[in-house]
């Protein structure tokens, strides 16, 4: 009995129709070769199965090159299918259509937010062709503005005689407030709480701009405190201007005042590049000679995961140098140090790699590198990269070490669900350090430090919470680390 099938391919969608009496899912029958016809004919060769799944792969990958030519409506007709035993061999004839261009490109959703501000970030615009490939870097662009949320995927509506199209994006506005915090109880130690939050305003009137306030209790008489400000800037690409500035008190160490400009741009795909200048003035306690320090930082940033939120596949890596030029004031040197100025460097690495291991079992590894390369033996401890707490080593107290170098790490499994997941974690980390001696010396100092725990983390489109505690080897089992961290919009 002959078959009788018709397939139809309009928007990568594929409709297969069968006779009843004769279903294409028998696993016997498979396809032999297919021959297809256009403005160059050829053959594939092929062993599978004569199912509607191999059908739709089959002309899927046949009609993918159409698409990102431009030819949208392009699609399958079977010509002919010739029985032989077991097997079947297939004559698809292209129906290419016509190039289809953009008419026009439209955004709904936006009140508050500029339409020509938003067309910005998007790299599509009328007279473009419509191609897969054209559509998946604007829908990438679109979910990537950080003040508006993409509701895709984007509507094609085809104009009369299908040489046109217009596009149709759909946004809504995110909160212009929201707020991130964090806080955590430390038994064994008369700091007790300690906690940050981190306030933003957001989208302010309507062109992307942000303003933020940061403060931070990291323990008893250390506070930290960070004014920033951030607009869209189209300089070299998709790009934000900001400046911040921000104290740390330090009180029975140091009090410190600093500057900074940022620009980050995207230069393609997922890699983003950066550059900052800042400028700092610290002023010692005691009879330690106070310094300013002027600072320029290059950085590379590559972010590509599945989910922000709870990621199962995934790459985020961020790589900076930093180059300071740091000077103590002539008129607080009451104790002479080596030199009265010093030329440093800094850098910076984070690797952060998911990958989902089998069933909702996601692996996550962290692996991380900071160090300061001066020629000052003792440099102020205000230079120093404190270590500790969470985002460094869990199970420690927040800047618990304070270091030259460090490298550190976490291993964490996690167990997947809708709304968030499961995890335990196992942080490593080495930490290397110049300690003066008695005598007058000074000798390096390598420790190496481990810490382990668990925590559940929730969320939804505006809210996050995420609960862990940690140990280390030293305390005991009823004396964790307690950590909160939470965000929302309102």
């Amino acid at each position: 009995m002959s078959r009788i099938v018709q397939i139809v391919a309009a928007l990568g969608v594929l409709v297969v129709t069968l006779s009843a009496t004769e279903p294409v899912a028998d696993s016997q029958v498979r396809i032999d070769s297919v021959y297809v016809k256009n403005d160059s004919s050829y053959v594939i060769a092929l062993d599978k199965a004569f199912n509607q799944r191999n059908l739709e792969e089959l002309t899927d990958n046949i009609l993918s090159k159409y698409y990102d030519c431009g030819y949208y409506w392009a699609s399958v007709k079977v010509d002919k299918i010739r029985k032989h035993g077991e097997r079947v061999e297939l004559e698809f004839r292209i129906i290419k259509g016509p190039l289809v261009r953009l008419a026009g490109v439209v955004y709904t959703g936006l009140t508050r937010t500029s339409h020509g501000l938003v067309a910005r970030y998007i790299p599509i615009g009328a007279g473009d062709t419509l191609s897969d490939a054209t559509l998946r870097r604007a829908e990438k662009a679109a979910a990537g503005i950080g003040f508006v949320t993409f509701h895709p995927p984007p509507v094609i509506r085809p104009l009369e005689g299908y040489t046109g199209a217009d596009l149709e994006f759909q946004f809504s506005e995110k909160k212009q407030f929201t707020f991130e915090g964090g806080g955590g109880y430390l038994p064994d130690n008369s700091t007790g709480l300690v906690w940050h939050l981190n306030l933003h305003f957001n989208n302010l009137f309507g062109g992307g701009r942000q303003t933020s306030i940061f403060s931070e209790r990291r323990e008893r008489g250390r506070n930290v405190l960070r004014l920033g400000y951030d607009q869209p800037l189209f300089v070299a690409g998709v790009g934000h201007l900001s400046f911040q500035i921000g104290t740390r008190d330090y009180r029975e160490q140091f009090y410190e005042f600093s500057l900074e400009g940022a620009y980050l741009t995207r230069l393609r795909g997922n890699l983003s590049a950066g550059l900052s200048l800042g400028w700092k003035s610290v002023e010692p306690v005691g009879n330690l000679p106070s310094y300013s320090r002027f600072t320029s930082r290059f950085s590379i940033e590559r972010e590509a995961l599945d989910n922000r939120l709870n990621p199962a596949n995934g790459l985020d890596l961020r790589w900076s140098i930093a180059y300071s030029y740091r000077r103590y004031r002539e008129d607080s040197l009451a104790a002479t140090p080596e030199r009265n100025s010093f030329n440093e460097t800094r850098v910076s690495v984070s690797i952060k790699w998911y990958k989902q291991v089998i069933g909702r079992l996601v692996g996550h590894l962290g692996l991380n590198y900071i160090g300061l390369e001066t020629d000052e033996s003792l440099p102020p401890i205000s230079e120093l990269i404190f270590i500790g707490g969470p985002v460094t080593i869990r199970g420690f107290r927040n800047e618990q070490f304070a270091v030259l170098r460090t490298a550190f790490g976490t291993v964490e499994p996690r167990l997947r669900f809708s709304s968030g997941y499961l995890f335990t974690f196992y942080d490593a980390a080495y930490l290397n350090n110049r300690v003066a001696q008695p005598d007058g010396t000074i000798r390096t100092d390598e420790l190496y430090r481990n810490s382990y725990g668990l925590g559940i983390a929730l969320h939804d489109s505006r809210r996050a919470i995420k609960l862990s505690l940690g140990w280390n080897p030293e305390l005991q089992f009823d004396q964790p680390r307690l950590s909160v961290e939470f965000s929302s919009d309102i």
